[in-house]
């Protein structure tokens, strides 16, 4: 499995939000409480993350994300803050893609919504 590379930074702060799993099938009845019920073991938390990259980084994560993780559509482990310091997670991008956007200076900021499930 590929692993985030060392040479690219870890996600901003800025925009770093999740959304824990959500795997459990709630029956609403005519009267009396609802029922829950957890639907399968474990869901991934959803994740928005973005990074800054500059000329240098930028074609290392275009190079990573094409041909170690298949376009996007392979988990990688990759060391996250999810609330218990820093750990290592198995991530991939949700639907494969990820958003870019040029800044001055031939920098760029990506943005990208990954599914975290733990190792």
């Amino acid at each position: 499995m590929a692993t985030w590379p060392t040479d690219l930074p870890n996600p901003l702060l800025d925009g770093y939000a999740g959304e824990a799993g959500a795997n459990v099938q709630r029956t609403e009845f005519d009267a009396g409480p609802a029922r829950q019920r957890l639907r399968y073991g474990d869901a991934p938390d959803a994740l928005n993350t973005s990074w800054f990259f500059n000329r240098l980084t930028m074609p290392i994560f275009k190079t990573f994300w094409l041909t170690d993780i298949n376009k996007g559509t392979d988990w990688f482990l990759m060391d996250l803050d999810l609330g218990d310091g820093i750990l290592t997670y198995e991530v991939r991008f949700v639907g494969g893609t990820y958003k870019y956007q040029r800044l001055a200076g031939a920098n760029w900021h990506v943005n990208a919504q990954l599914e975290v499930r733990t190792v």
